[in-house]
């Protein structure tokens, strides 16, 4: 049985320190949820090049926007 947790997604505008949005998803790992996330909103953010997911936990892991942002295609 697949184990899934609680993520805390925030993608982050580095250059001006702030968060562009964030939202709440359950996922199998970091980067799943981080994806989610990304994909649940539409368009693109000016900045945006970073996502970093925090379980309930504690555990925070980053990645780039790029990574992790639909594409085009998407």
């Amino acid at each position: 049985m697949p184990t899934t947790q609680l993520y805390l997604v925030r993608v982050i505008d580095s250059a001006h320190q702030s968060v562009v949005m964030s939202g709440i998803t359950v996922a199998g790992d970091a980067r799943e949820a981080a994806r989610r996330i990304c994909r649940a909103r539409f368009g693109k953010w000016t900045g945006a090049d970073r996502v970093e997911t925090v379980t309930v936990s504690g555990l925070i892991e980053q990645f780039d926007f790029a990574d992790v942002a639909p594409s085009e295609q998407d």
